[in-house]
């Protein structure tokens, strides 16, 4: 049979062949067969035979020279980059294919698309450990003058931050981290990429940077990504006293999470700076009463007692616009069932916010009530001309 279909003259015969026979239990498709569509000048043929390779990830070693081909042949555009970035995590576990790609990546002559996509590969493969390979590749691409490049070799590294690095990378990312000169967003990258207990917050300036990125006039993506590092930390106790300085530029969503540094902390310096900064917090309102005072309980009866001004400041300001709300309830039409449908949500959802006597717990929480409030702010605008 398998002869029979290697001497058919027309190849999507042969093609239509080996798909049956590998659809068929024990069909053992030849590889070899199947590297020999994958030359052909007809789209379809290389598309199917893809098809069956990409369901046998045993073939790799097979098929390198084929990735290979297809990865130097890619246009200058993106164009089939996202597909070829599929097709190598299929194969990335093999040894072959890693030497192939870090080779790649590594290569100035081909399109920086195609080599930015097998570096993400590299990172969409997930494997147990860095291969020895790709972390040296990477190494030097954290060196490379493109910055975008730069910025995906550091999000790899990051991929693997829990299996550890070398001295020489680890010194490179940290390099890319104190680098004034370089977008936060890379320099917040190359921070987190690093394992958590080697990262170097004993440098002020570092610590400084991240603080800075807690403000709410940085982009969103900027500020997630500084409190990731910061949570995912082991700070020591002046570390968090330097954190809790910064807790009043920031905003309800990143407040939340930051919170979570101060549990394990007992020492009264920090709780007395923590205290201080949420009192000049605009975001305050955000936390919860019970969640706050679990927090800074462990820190003593004088600061817990120190902070009922700001326990009394949430549930204040909480039942302000509990009562502001029903006040618009009130004036609702009644006979616009979508408005009051909309109000009576956003209602609910303070309602539950009330009795928590705290705000929202998570970021699609805050997130979903800013865009609520907004609604209603445009609402009552019409409603007054």
């Amino acid at each position: 049979c398998r002869r029979a279909i290697a001497a058919h003259p027309s190849p999507r015969a042969r093609l239509a062949a080996l798909i049956a026979l590998d659809q068929m239990a024990g069909g053992d498709v030849p590889v070899g067969d199947v590297v020999a569509l994958l030359q052909s000048d007809d789209p379809l043929l290389v598309s199917t035979a893809w098809w069956i390779a990409e369901h046998h990830p045993e073939w790799a070693a097979e098929l390198v020279d084929p990735l290979r081909r297809e990865l130097t042949a890619l246009p200058s555009e993106t164009e089939g980059v996202s597909e070829m970035t599929e097709r190598l995590t299929i194969f990335a576990s093999d040894p072959a294919v890693q030497t192939m790609m870090a080779q790649l990546a590594a290569d100035p002559s081909l399109p920086l698309p195609t080599r930015v996509a097998v570096v993400r590969a590299m990172a969409a493969g997930r494997l147990d450990e860095l291969p020895r390979v790709w972390s040296a590749a990477l190494s030097e691409l954290l060196r490379d003058r493109d910055a975008v490049l730069r910025a995906a070799a550091v999000t790899t590294l990051g991929a693997y931050s829990q299996a550890g690095f070398d001295q020489a990378t680890l010194e490179t990312l940290q390099q890319i981290a104190g680098d004034v000169h370089l977008p936060p967003e890379t320099r917040l990258q190359a921070l987190a990429a690093m394992p958590a207990a080697q990262r170097p917050m004993e440098r002020s300036d570092l610590l400084e940077f991240l603080c800075e990125s807690l403000s709410v006039e940085q982009p969103v993506a900027v500020r997630a990504t500084a409190v990731d590092v910061l949570v995912g930390t082991p700070l020591s106790d002046p570390q968090r006293i330097v954190v809790a300085a910064a807790l009043p530029t920031t905003g309800p969503m990143e407040l939340q999470r930051l919170l979570e540094l101060f549990r394990t902390s007992e020492d009264v310096a920090v709780g007395r700076q923590l205290v201080n900064a949420l009192a000049h917090s605009s975001a305050l309102t955000s936390l919860s009463v019970e969640r706050l005072k679990e927090t800074l309980s462990q820190f003593g009866d004088d600061i817990l007692k120190s902070a009922e001004p700001l326990f009394e400041r949430i549930v204040r300001d909480n039942r302000d616009k509990y009562h502001q709300l029903e006040a618009v309830m009130a004036l609702l039409d009644q006979g616009d069932e979508d408005q009051a449908a909309f109000l009576q949500m956003l209602l609910d959802a303070m309602t539950a916010k009330k009795r928590a006597t705290g705000g929202p717990r998570d970021y699609a929480a805050e997130v979903a009530e800013e865009a609520m409030t907004t609604k209603l702010q445009l609402m009552l605008t019409e409603s007054q001309d």
